[in-house]
């Protein structure tokens, strides 16, 4: 049987949001940082034992963005 294209794009999806990727992370880091959140975000990248976003482990991309989602509120 044979993957129709909407098939492997729902496929996608889903890993799509149940991982995001570091762009994704990056995104949302960097319009907090415009939005005067530098501070925040830095304090977040530490929290996760990095220096910077790049050094962060992949499988950690959605728990950081779930604690970016409360900087600001």
């Amino acid at each position: 049987m044979q993957s129709t294209p909407s098939d492997e794009q729902s496929k996608v999806s889903e890993s799509e949001e149940s991982s995001p990727t570091l762009e994704e992370v990056r995104t949302v880091l960097a319009r907090l940082s415009v939005e005067e959140h530098s501070a925040a975000v830095k304090a977040l990248i530490a929290k996760f034992g990095a220096d910077k976003l790049s050094d962060i482990a992949p499988e950690q991309y959605a728990a950081l963005l779930k604690e970016a989602e409360h900087i600001g509120t």
